[in-house]
């Protein structure tokens, strides 16, 4: 039986989660970083890193979201990572919207810093939920346990 287009994407999903993961912990870390009068620099690198990751989150979802249509995994846990990979890319969106117009509006850079470290959290907790999918609910304790 031939795979459909939508199949075919999903089968991606796996290749193409690590991208956002990868830019945006990077986006994140420059952020930080950036905040500090030494490395104040790195500033306008932020905006490019967050738009590149936001994008790819947007791209994972889509993604993401034709894999789960097949129905081999756990309903539960697909759903919980559904929601929290879409939240990673509208949260990271906002990121990248906060740093396009700078001075939009009083408190702005706070909002940011504040979406930053619940984007850290979101990313480690989407990426568990789709390790568990991927290799079982117990990878990580099988680990502690040899």
């Amino acid at each position: 039986m031939p795979l459909n287009i939508t199949e075919l994407i999903g089968r991606f999903h796996p290749v193409l989660v690590h991208l956002p993961i990868g830019i945006l912990l990077f986006a994140l870390l420059l952020l930080w970083l950036s905040r500090m009068q030494k490395y104040s620099s790195l500033a306008p690198a932020v905006r490019i890193a967050l738009l590149l990751g936001a994008i790819s989150a947007i791209v994972s979802c889509i993604s993401g979201l034709f894999l789960a249509s097949n129905g081999d995994y756990d309903e539960q846990t697909v759903v919980l990572h559904k929601w929290m990979g879409l939240l990673v890319a509208m949260i990271s969106s906002s990121c990248y919207a906060l740093f396009s117009f700078p001075n939009s509006f009083q408190g702005q850079k706070k909002i940011a810093f504040g979406l930053s470290g619940a984007l850290f959290i979101m990313i480690f907790i989407t990426g568990h939920l789709g390790g568990s999918l991927r290799h079982g609910e117990v990878v990580l304790s099988e680990a502690v346990q040899k």
